[in-house]
């Protein structure tokens, strides 16, 4: 597990994981792994197979993070903050605007009770309402990058993976190994 403070240090990091010699090694990093300038600017050889464990899917085109993007550009004609403040505004007023029709506004605490029940799909991700403390969560979603995209993950995809980059790691070994006999032959 490779845990970072921000989406720059992933980029600063990953070329190391490589360099020593953690390649061949199934690894898996937080939501800065999935950060958009990340994955762009990440070379595919330091990011591919690489899994992240996120809360939402700021890339791939359709989810539900890119239509409120496309819709507040659109609406306001101005990029998007590159800021999850926005968004997380606009999830708690939908949570608030599912919970009217279905409950008796009169009631008190009749559209807390009704938000409590099941998950909401958000901008920002898969919201749940604790029914105990009323607190709001997001379920993490594990996804791995490949090709610049997140796709979900495949276990038998990863293991060929491994093996491959294992057996590469032995072929360049031998390969260093034969140049340094040659290098001492002369």
């Amino acid at each position: 597990m490779v845990f970072t403070d921000r989406p720059r240090t992933v980029l600063q990091l990953a070329p190391q994981l490589v360099y020593y010699g953690l390649r061949r090694w199934v690894t898996a990093g937080d939501a800065n792994w999935a950060d958009p300038d990340v994955v762009r600017r990440l070379d595919p050889s330091y990011a591919d197979h690489r899994l992240v464990a996120s809360y939402v899917d700021r890339i791939s085109a359709g989810t539900p993070w890119r239509q409120f993007e496309i819709s507040y550009e659109v609406r306001y004609r101005k990029a998007l903050p590159d800021s999850y403040f926005t968004a997380l505004g606009f999830d708690a007023m939908n949570l608030i605007l599912a919970g009217l029709p279905e409950a008796d506004w009169r009631r008190r605490g009749a559209i807390g009770r009704f938000i409590r029940r099941g998950t909401h799909e958000g901008a920002t991700g898969r919201l749940r309402v604790d029914p105990r403390s009323g607190g709001l969560g997001r379920e993490v979603a594990v996804w791995m990058l490949q090709d610049g995209e997140l796709v979900v993950p495949h276990a038998g995809e990863m293991l060929i993976w491994a093996q491959e980059q294992r057996e590469l790691e032995e072929f360049l070994k031998a390969l260093e190994e034969e140049k340094e006999e040659e290098e001492g032959v002369r």
